[in-house]
């Protein structure tokens, strides 16, 4: 049995820092526009203390369109913390490219934030065979930021409010984060309402954690079980550092061919539901230091080799 306190303290601490199997990608839900979805919050419990950090995995990925067309989706390496050939280049694009390049960015080049956690499912209109199981949501920023405000506090005197005018008693206090993990009847569970937005696009703006049908009538000996049936969300997307991201960065989407050979770099090119909670948009962040020149479109390949010299030295 896990320690709620212990990892309530261990997720929350991982929300606020910075080898891939084909069966992980089939667990993941699907969502269908004007369809709610139930399901409840499973902690990392397998590896216990070290494998809280794995309940909630954010990450930041870029996709685009190489020459052929087809789709690459790679996780940027700031997801685990480290710089982002990507992200330097996009800004170099977005502050000192030309017309042409800035347009070819906004047409093949995206970037999004999300996070993989394993649920419970309690329901599922799109495919209620998934319910009574454990399964992946691949969640975008504003699912993510609406779990992470619960986690954090954000709900807690809102929450208190309620039940004090509900139970008149004065002196209770609600600290919902707490919940979010809990499978007992003290939990809560996880209401996602999947919109259209103004875009066309899916939207989990609504989604919202709600106390009905909290209880999963569940014996403690399956709960365990449902806790040994999550999955490594950590190991769905394959990393990449600097090195092999830049070589596959400039051969698929620069068209930069190497001058030597080098071993082949495995990607995901699997047909991944989009998340469509939010339009494209550049890291706002800039990993570059904003003094620092940037060379022109024709010296791409050497301001890599910078890029990386002046990590090199820090």
């Amino acid at each position: 049995m896990f320690d709620i306190n212990e990892l309530f303290s261990e997720v929350s601490a991982s929300i606020n820092t910075t080898d891939n199997t084909d069966a992980i990608w089939k667990e993941k839900l699907k969502f269908e526009a004007g369809k709610d979805y139930i399901v409840r919050l499973l902690p990392y419990a397998k590896e216990g203390k070290d494998g809280y950090k794995k309940t909630l995995y954010h990450y930041i990925r870029y996709s685009w369109q190489d020459q052929q067309g087809q789709w690459k989706n790679v996780l940027s390496p700031r997801t685990w913390g480290e710089q982002c050939p990507i992200q330097d280049y996009s800004k170099r694009v977005k502050y000192k490219g030309t017309p042409e390049e800035q347009a070819d960015a906004d047409e093949r080049l995206s970037y999004r934030e999300g996070a993989y956690a394993n649920v419970y499912v309690l329901k599922d209109p799109t495919n209620p065979e998934n319910e009574g199981k454990v399964k992946i949501l691949d969640m975008g920023k504003k699912l993510y930021m609406i779990i992470k405000n619960a986690l954090d506090g954000g709900l807690n005197d809102e929450w208190t409010e309620k039940a004090r005018e509900f139970s008149g008693n004065k002196d209770i206090m609600v600290d919902v984060g707490r919940k979010v993990y809990d499978l007992t009847s003290n939990g809560i569970n996880l209401v996602i309402r999947v919109r259209k937005n103004q875009y066309g696009l899916n939207s989990y703006e609504t989604s919202s954690f709600s106390l009905s049908g909290a209880d999963l009538g569940k014996t403690q000996d399956e709960l365990d079980e449902i806790l040994e049936s999550c999955y490594d969300v950590t190991t769905i997307e394959p990393r990449l550092g600097f090195d092999e991201l830049t070589k596959l960065f400039k051969e698929t989407y620069l068209n930069i061919t190497p001058t030597v050979d080098t071993p082949p770099t495995v990607i995901n090119d699997k047909p991944t539901a989009p998340i469509n909670d939010e339009p494209p948009v550049f890291a706002n962040k800039p990993a570059t230091p904003a003094n620092q020149e940037v060379d022109t479109v024709g010296d791409v390949d050497d301001w890599f080799k910078k890029m990386k010299m002046n990590i090199s030295s820090n």
